[in-house]
Formats: C-alpha cells, sequence, structure tokens
C-alpha cells in the first residue's frame, strides 16, 4: 500500500468513526489524521485514555471481587496492555499496517511486549510503593503516569518503526 493510499485509509477509518459520533464538520480535525506532528501523540494520547480506562475497570472490578489491590493491578495492567496494543496498531500506527498472521506482525507483538516491559516495570514498581502510602486508586494513577513516555518513545522507535513489511 502507498503511503498515500495508506493516510487515505487512515483518514476515511478516523473520519467514519467520527460522522458515526455525530461529528460531521470534521475539516478541522485534519491534523489528528497524520503521521506528522502532533497528530501521533495526540492518537496515542486518546488510546491511553480510553486504555486506562480499561485498566481502572478491571482494577475496581477486580478489587470489589475480592481480589487484593496488587493482584487485581497486575491482572488489569496485563488485559489493558493487550487492549493498548490493538489499539496502537490499528489507530495511532495505522499507517504502518501489517497482515494479521504475518511473521511481522509476530514480531511486532514481540517487539511491543519488550519496548514496555521497562515502563510495565516502573508502573508495577511506583504502583508497588505508592500503594503503601496512598490509597490503591492514586498509586494506580501515579504508576500508569510514570510509564506514558518511556511508552511512547520506545514504541514509536523500535515496536512501529517504519519498514517492516508483511
Amino acid at each position: 500500500m502507498t503511503d498515500t493510499r495508506s493516510r487515505s485509509f487512515v483518514r476515511s477509518r478516523w473520519y467514519a468513526l467520527l460522522i458515526a459520533l455525530g461529528i460531521d464538520d470534521v475539516s478541522r480535525l485534519n491534523g489528528l489524521f497524520g503521521t506528522g506532528g502532533v497528530a501521533r501523540p495526540i492518537r496515542f494520547g486518546i488510546v491511553g485514555i480510553v486504555t486506562f480506562g480499561v485498566q481502572m475497570g478491571f482494577f475496581a472490578g477486580l478489587q470489589a471481587a475480592g481480589l487484593t489491590a496488587v493482584v487485581a493491578n497486575a491482572i488489569a495492567l496485563a488485559i489493558a496492555v493487550q487492549f493498548n496494543f490493538a489499539g496502537n496498531q490499528l489507530l495511532v500506527w495505522a499507517d504502518l499496517p501489517l497482515k494479521l498472521l504475518s511473521r511481522a506482525f509476530a514480531e511486532r507483538w514481540a517487539t511491543y511486549h519488550g519496548c514496555i516491559a521497562l515502563s510495565l516495570i516502573v508502573n508495577f514498581s511506583v504502583f508497588v510503593v505508592a500503594q503503601l502510602f496512598l490509597p490503591a486508586l492514586v498509586a494506580v494513577l501515579i504508576g500508569i503516569a510514570s510509564s506514558t513516555a518511556i511508552k511512547f518513545v520506545s514504541l514509536d522507535r523500535f515496536a512501529f518503526r517504519p519498514g517492516r513489511t508483511a
């Protein structure tokens, strides 16, 4: 797929989503759909916010089910990581598509997990220490915030770098 066709595909997918949400004047949002400037970090932030909701929802539900805060956060984090990979592949770095069952996709998935390993260690370590002094939900927030910059830079430079082919 050429770069121009790829951008058109991403743009049409975003436009369709916005129109489905009832936002029919999208002309002012054109910068959100590109790959340069702040477009990618904005989409990364949007996916991150949704992922945050996924993690917090699972965390709260698992804690309500009787799991300890540490165990609930570990499980919620594992679920959120897979959701985040899908969101990043489909929305943030959609201009770098790969066939689902290809070797390149498997390599991207593995590299993604390698890149976020450090951010997960930071996230979880900060949570474990912070929850000793702060309410568990606040500790989760601090853990998530501490890993966001590490995650974006490593994903952009390694997991979702241009040049991979299916």
